[in-house]
């Protein structure tokens, strides 16, 4: 009886870390560097770096559809209060990076995102 019981708690202790480990292969370091090197996000820090409205970044970690991510928000910092550009999320597993469409409430590759950026300034008249 001993034997079972031992065996049974053995199983579930090692079932339970093969689950919640996942490889996580991307730092937090190298998530942030991959935003602030994206073209579209660099030219805004450099824009804004000597405003008194500077470009910021804060970085969380959350789950999306059962995958780990960094949750990194581009932010424009104000006297009162920041504005959220951009939302990004980096996989924990292999440092891809996805936009965070709010609208819809789903992740699109960066190209989909540049995509979505072209048409919307052909429909708003801006270059």
């Amino acid at each position: 009886m001993r034997g079972i019981v031992v065996f049974i708690m053995a199983f579930q202790l090692l079932s339970c870390q093969g689950k919640n480990q996942e490889k996580e292969n991307c730092s937090k370091e190298n998530a942030y560097n991959k935003i602030t090197q994206i073209p579209e996000v660099s030219k805004a820090v450099n824009t804004y770096k000597t405003d008194k409205h500077q470009i910021i970044f804060t970085v969380d970690e959350g789950d999306y559809k059962n995958k780990k991510y960094y949750i990194i928000k581009e932010e424009q910092e104000g006297e009162f209060s920041n504005s959220v550009w951009n939302i990004f999320y980096v996989d924990k597993s292999d440092c891809s990076v996805s936009y965070y469409d709010s609208v819809s409430g789903d992740l699109m590759s960066l190209s989909q995102w540049r995509s979505l950026g072209k048409k919307m300034k052909k429909k708003y008249g801006k270059n």
